[in-house]
Formats: structure tokens, sequence, C-alpha cells
């Protein structure tokens, strides 16, 4: 069960993303390089890439708009950023600590893509970061992209990196002989090799041709309050209970308040729309039922169930915004839950009457009771100022999780909240 929720959460999350990559119309003025060498200019379709782009939509002064490829254009530029027509070769090995080879070997893979632009001139440094958020780094030499060498490989249950884009630095700057030692120091990362060509331009008492704006995109964090009630719906099956076998069970919505804390982290780039939503949620839910088994008018069994649970959720979501003005909008968002049980109190009363005999006993309501529960989480709302409001949606695994005892939530909240 709990696989065909996370496989559930991985769908939703993925076309959370397709739906990033295809909702944002964001025209600013640009231009596009020819593949002639003429300056077209117009409004560029900017989504703010987080992931180098492999077309880009142009629209003219006078015009429809038109889309290009790496191969129909040399580049363009828009919001003082700068990209490069490119097809370079990369080492395609993963970089993730957890998947990192064993071996040295570069495994090559030739992409077609705009280079980001991050220092122009005479020695030039170009940005790329690939579909699995690999960043690469290019310098240009008579008139050939070459990739600057960085790669993590496991040795002997250790971290080891190639890292001979120093070397390559070396030589390609080596008109300033007094920057070996910043060199030698310089780490695999945007601003770390952008501080270095500086340096450079400074040491040699030049200044760049041109280099994309360096704007700062800072990860801003929200904290807030949320506040309102959850509907829960539980579904059990149990197949092993000795006074009732094969016990399949709906129990009415339990209707109680929630509310908790809130973190939303909106991510760099993106035009800031992506975000990571975090909460940390009380949830509750309590429901009774009874059942009857009646074999004479005089003899029956009743089962009187009573429930009562509350969870502390640790809510992780992915969540895009749909700006409808400078004050608010719209958005949605979808991710995984974990939840707590810090209250788990269930019983079973059995009634058993046979004419005038009557007999109560009292029972664990179940038997294979799991204290973590596991959903997926989907949701809509708005948001104006600091004030928020969301329909949401959660699927869990409830507190069973057994061979011959299961069990099901499906809750629906209405939450209302505050940003800080």
């Amino acid at each position: 069960m709990q696989h065909a929720y996370r496989l559930t959460a991985l769908l939703l999350l993925s076309g959370a993303a397709s739906l990033t990559a295809q909702a944002q119309t964001n025209f600013q003025p640009g231009y596009v390089l020819s593949l002639s060498g003429d300056t077209l200019r117009g409004s560029i379709n900017f989504r703010d890439w987080d992931q180098n782009p492999k077309t880009v939509e142009f629209r003219p002064a006078s015009g429809t708009s038109r889309t290009y490829h790496t191969g129909g254009i040399r580049g363009f530029g828009v919001a003082g950023e700068q990209y490069t027509s490119a097809s370079v070769q990369v080492d395609a090995s993963p970089h993730q600590v957890q998947n990192l080879p064993s071996s040295p070997a570069f495994y090559a893979r030739q992409d077609s893509i705009f280079l980001r632009t991050l220092v122009a001139g005479p020695k030039s440094l170009y940005y790329y970061k690939d579909r699995n958020s690999k960043e690469h780094f290019f310098i240009r030499q008579r008139e050939q992209f070459e990739l600057l060498i960085y790669k993590q490989y496991l040795q002997a249950k250790s971290i080891v990196a190639n890292k001979g884009y120093i070397g390559q630095l070396q030589l390609y700057l080596a008109d300033c002989p007094t920057l070996a030692p910043r060199l030698r120091g310089a780490a695999y990362t945007q601003q770390s090799l952008t501080d270095v060509f500086s340096a450079y331009y400074t040491c040699v008492g030049q200044k760049p041709q041109a280099a994309s704006q360096q704007r700062a995109n800072p990860t801003h964090v929200y904290f807030g309050v949320v506040a309102g009630l959850s509907s829960t719906a539980l579904h059990t099956e149990a197949s092993d209970l000795p006074f009732s076998p094969n016990e399949v069970l709906d129990f009415e919505r339990s209707v109680r308040p929630a509310g908790g804390l809130s973190a939303d982290i909106v991510l760099p780039r993106n035009l800031k729309r992506l975000s990571l939503y975090t909460e940390l949620l009380y949830s509750a839910f309590k429901a009774e039922k009874t059942l009857t088994q009646t074999s004479a008018p005089e003899a029956y069994v009743s089962n009187h169930i009573t429930l009562n649970y509350s969870y502390l959720k640790l809510n992780v979501m992915m969540r895009y915004q749909f700006p409808l003005g400078p004050n608010g909008g719209l958005f949605a968002n979808a991710g995984l839950g974990a939840g707590q049980a810090i209250k788990a109190e269930h019983s079973r009363e059995v009634h058993q009457h046979y004419y005038s005999r009557d007999e109560t006993t009292y029972f664990a309501a179940f038997g294979s009771e799991q204290k973590l529960e596991e959903s997926v989480l989907a949701g809509v709302g708005g948001r104006y100022q600091r004030l928020s409001g969301e329909l949401r949606f959660e699927g869990g695994t409830g507190m069973l999780n057994g061979i011959y005892q299961t069990s099901n939530t499906k809750r629906l909240y209405f939450l209302l909240g505050y940003r800080f």
C-alpha cells in the first residue's frame, strides 16, 4: 500500500513539473541573433530558466511569435541574460552522492543547448545546467566550446574528485600568473568561477566586453500558521477477527479542527513561482460504528467500535503559483505526508445476548495497529497579500498495516493561512 501512495505522489509531482514548464508566459524585451549575424529585436518569452533551454519563443515587434531551436539562431538575450547556441559534449555520469560511480572514466553525451553567458570577452565563461540538474561550465577557444572538467567518484568508499578544470583555467588565463593561488582554491560553482574571471580581468587591466547581469536569486522563506477543518473517512478490512471474520467497515466522516505551522520556501529562478511548501499539522478523527449479528429474535451479538486518533503530520509539497496581480493569485500543490499518532485509542465492546443471558466483553478494536501513517496530498487555493485559503485532499494508509488487517483514510481539508 505504501508503494502505491509513493507512486501516486511521484505522478502528481511529475504533472506539477510539466505544468510548470508549460504554464508560464512572460514576454519581455529581448533579441535574437540570426545565423547571418543580424540582431532581431522584439520580445522573448522569458521563463527565468533554472535548467538551460533548448528552445526559445520570440515575438517580433510586428507579427506572430516563433519558436527557435538551437540550430536556428546563434543566440538570444533577455532580462540582462545572454544565451549562445551550442552543441557541447558533457559528462553524463551521475552526480548525486548516493549514485556516484566507482570509475573515474567520463561518459560522454552530446547536447544541443543554449549556454548562458556568465562572462564574455577575450576570455569567456559559460554555464549549463542539464535536465538532471547537473552543472557544467565551459570556456571558448578558437570558436570551440571546451568543457571544464570536474567529476566526483568513489574510491575505497571515499569520495574523490577529478579537478581538471583548475589546470585548464591555469592555461586559459596564463597571462595573469598571480591568479594561480586563487585558481587552486576555486570551487566548481557559478559564484567561485565568476569571481576568478573577474579577478583575471582586474589583473590584466581590462573589462569584459559583455556579461550577463548577475541577478540575485536568493531563496526566500515565508513562515506562517494554518487553521481549519478536516473531514476524515475511514475504511478498514479485517479477516482474522475470531468473533467477526471478513469484516469490512466504512465509518461515517469525522469533522474535526486542524491546524499548525507552515514554511513556504520560494525557490530561485522560475519567476519565483515554484516553492517547497512544508507544514507541521495537527489532524484528528473520531469515529464510532455498531454492528449487530442476529441468529434468532432473542439471540444476537452486537459490536460497538470506538476510535479516537490524533496525528502530528509533516507535509512536504511542491507548490506552483499562478499570479493574478502584485498582491496575490492562485496556487496548486502536491506532495507527501507522514503522520505520527500522538493519540491512538481504539476499543471494541462486544455484547452477547442469548435469551435471558447477557454478557459484555471488551477488546482492542483491531490487532495490527501502526503509529505512522503515510499519505499523498494534492490541493488548490488562493492567496491575497498575507492571507490564503486552500482545499486539499489527502489519501492515507490509516492505522492498520497487517497481512489480515488493512485500512485507508480519505481526508478533505479546508485551511486558512496567514503568512508572517
